[in-house]
């Protein structure tokens, strides 16, 4: 099933899942601040009316649907509003407790705001500050109702709209997108009307017809990441403010084994095929960025002519001939497939693992799809100058090019089963696949 946007994935193994369907009962992951995310356009006929009703009918917090937009501002709220633009000010009353959300949603309001400011030429500012205004309106209206947690989100919010809209709604569905909320409209016979294409390809169209499912859907190349307009000094300050005010994110939490096991999605199972179009050994790899790219031991990729890629849960395999870096002395090795899926976030290489810490490998040995199994960091080792992490969670063949997760969620190494036939378990370590890999890691 294909994504609606650079990371989002779907889950289903069935390809004959109607759109509406598929936004109704799922919910991406959120994972290294990004969250798989959809904003569909979904053009109806003879089902419109079933469509608004079975969303009518759905009572469950932080889902919200709206036929039309509450456009109804007061003299005082409007007043409010307008002082604090003339203070330069663009942030609503609505705050998330969590810095680093408030910050996303203070730099994504801005970008809103420059794509309403560059739909037309020589905008006059009243037209502006009347986008602007509306925006904040709205996200005072709707955040509290779909935000029910501010400081560490885990359940995100669904928002469905119908009827007619305009293009200061529809950037404030962006908006919603970029926070992470699921986001679909519904329309009777006829899509959006927006002049400016770029903007109205923010959004993916389906087009309800028989036998049009999800599986031919268009893909564009929105970006869901929920950081993508903070710069690296920004996060830090970020994080910083986060540690003088007690505030920690999910990501400085450990997590739980079956929390840990979900990042299986993201480690694939991989078959080398010869030029006989044989496949003669398999082994396991995972993702680091999101244009495809994975990570794998050299070993399990040396002398193939192609390879198949599987990822859990589906049963298409993805070929590919792209082993664009290799490096036999580090035993590590990148292919490249025309996928997109998140990626498991490599551990900063400044920071050191401890002998005894917990650790998670995740592979697939003897071809048992993404086996999840824990152990300890044991010892460290340096085996033909390149240094290894050694573990005592079991692995055997096939786990060879998996995930040596820490309880944080961050890959730590790559897993190197059975080095030079001892009967070790090790892992490239971090810092080496950090050496390898960068340039890669987006």
């Amino acid at each position: 099933m294909n994504s609606f946007s650079n990371h989002f994935q779907s889950v289903k193994k069935s390809s004959h899942i109607k759109a509406f369907d598929d936004y109704i009962n799922f919910y991406g992951r959120y994972s290294n601040f990004k969250k798989e995310t959809y904003f569909l356009r979904l053009i109806a006929d003879e089902q419109y009316d079933e469509y608004i009703n079975r969303v009518k009918s759905i009572k469950e917090k932080g889902f919200i649907f709206e036929q039309s937009f509450n456009s109804e501002i007061n003299p005082d709220i409007m007043k409010k509003y307008k002082n604090m633009l003339l203070s330069n000010n663009f942030n609503p009353d609505f705050k998330f407790s969590n810095v680093i959300w408030q910050s996303v949603l203070t730099e994504s309001i801005k970008t809103i705001i420059n794509t309403f400011k560059s739909s037309k030429n020589g905008l006059d500012n009243s037209i502006v500050d009347d986008f602007i205004v509306r925006i904040l309106f709205w996200t005072d209206i709707y955040f509290p109702k779909l935000f029910l947690q501010t400081e560490r989100i885990s359940d995100f919010p669904k928002f469905v709209c119908a009827g007619t809209i305009n293009l200061s709604e529809y950037l404030f569905l962006y908006l919603l997108f970029l926070l992470g909320c699921d986001v679909l409209y519904i329309g009777y016979k006829t899509d959006i009307s927006i002049d400016d294409n770029n903007i109205l390809n923010l959004s993916d169209l389906v087009i309800d017809k028989p036998s049009f499912y999800l599986k031919n859907t268009k893909i564009n190349t929105t970006n869901s990441k929920i950081l993508p307009k903070l710069s690296m000094k920004q996060i830090k300050e970020c994080r910083n403010r986060e540690v003088s005010n007690n505030i920690q994110s999910s990501q400085e939490h450990e997590l739980g084994y079956e929390q840990l096991a979900k990042f299986a999605s993201s480690v694939v199972m991989i078959k080398v095929f010869d030029e006989d179009k044989n496949s003669f050994k398999s082994g396991s790899g995972v993702i680091i960025n999101s244009n495809g790219c994975i990570l794998t031991n050299f070993h399990v990729v040396a002398g193939g002519s192609y390879y198949g890629i599987q990822f859990e849960e589906e049963t298409d395999i993805y070929y590919t001939d792209k082993l664009i870096k290799y490096n036999q002395n580090f035993d590590l090795a990148i292919l490249k497939i025309e996928k997109a899926r998140s990626p498991i976030r490599l551990l900063n290489p400044s920071k050191k693992l401890i002998r005894g810490q917990k650790v998670v490998a995740i592979g697939s040995p003897l071809g048992l799809f993404n086996t999840v199994s824990d152990g300890i960091v044991s010892g460290f080792r340096t085996i033909n100058n390149t240094s290894m992490v050694q573990f005592t969670a079991p692995v055997s063949n096939g786990s060879s090019g998996g995930a040596l997760l820490d309880l944080y969620g961050n890959l730590v190494g790559i897993i190197t089963a059975g080095y030079d036939g001892q009967n070790l378990n090790l892992a490239v370590d971090h810092e080496t696949i950090s050496r390898f890999i960068s340039g890669f890691i987006i």
